[in-house]
């Protein structure tokens, strides 16, 4: 994504996910490796950056879509609570 901003002539802050491992056992835990950025468009530096890894509790989940979008909510929760 970066190099297309680049090459458009765009400028800004872009926030950018890299997901290594996602694994779901719906009646359990979802086991997470991700890295999230923000990258300045201009010269690619990063602004901040923080690596997710572990278990996400899915206990109440009654599917694998539910499990996802679960752990989803409580990651993005983590990177951005005050």
């Amino acid at each position: 994504m970066l190099p297309l901003a680049q090459e458009e002539k765009l400028s800004g802050i872009v926030f950018v996910r890299e997901i290594w491992s996602w694994e779901a056992d719906m009646q359990k835990f979802v086991r997470v490796v991700a890295d999230f950025k923000l990258v300045r468009i201009d010269d690619g530096a990063v602004l901040w950056q923080r690596q997710v890894q572990g278990a996400i509790p899915t206990s109440s989940a009654t599917n694998l879509g539910q499990a996802s979008t679960g752990a989803v909510k409580a990651i993005l929760h983590d990177l951005f609570r005050g």
